[in-house]
């Protein structure tokens, strides 16, 4: 008799664990909604920010490509003169970390800061060369391996100089 008592109070399993199941599933599937939604808008305004600091950057490139003292010291081939504007264009920007100026053929004439392997290089094959000579505007490139040191990935910000 005491075994059957025991089996009256018993709740049976399976729907208990159906149940549970259930509740835990569409518990999970509901938070992953909310933080793909979430995760959604956060990327949107990361985006955005990048965008606007891109587009920031590009305007600092071309208000830079129409220094007139600039021009004259590329004209010239003036080294100290093109130093002396990318120095201080790396000097006042928070996100621009190297900067160099190549003749149309895409030969590095200076670059700051100074790396003398790369003075001289033939940069035509790059994408950023190749990007900004086809309708001669500013152009973004796609992430490559630098040649400088540290050698890491980057992208390019080309802009062209207008040397009339």
């Amino acid at each position: 008799m005491q075994g059957v008592r025991e089996g009256k109070n018993l709740i049976p399993l399976p729907p208990l664990l159906s149940l549970a199941l259930f509740v835990h599933f569409k518990v999970t599937a509901t938070l992953e909604e909310r933080i793909i939604r979430e995760n959604k808008g956060l990327a949107a305004i990361a985006a955005h920010s990048i965008e606007e600091r891109l587009k920031s950057d590009v305007e600092l490139g071309r208000a830079y490509a129409t220094r007139p003292y600039l021009l004259t010291g590329v004209k010239r081939g003036d080294k100290k003169e093109m130093d002396s504007h990318l120095k201080i264009l790396i000097d006042n920007s928070h996100t621009i970390e190297r900067v160099f100026i190549t003749n149309p053929k895409g030969v590095q004439l200076s670059s700051y800061p100074y790396t003398p392997e790369t003075i001289g290089k033939d940069f035509s094959a790059r994408d950023w060369y190749k990007g900004v000579s086809k309708n001669w505007t500013s152009y973004v490139s796609e992430f490559y391996m630098r040649m400088a040191q540290p050698q890491r990935y980057l992208f390019s910000i080309a802009v062209p100089m207008r040397l009339e």
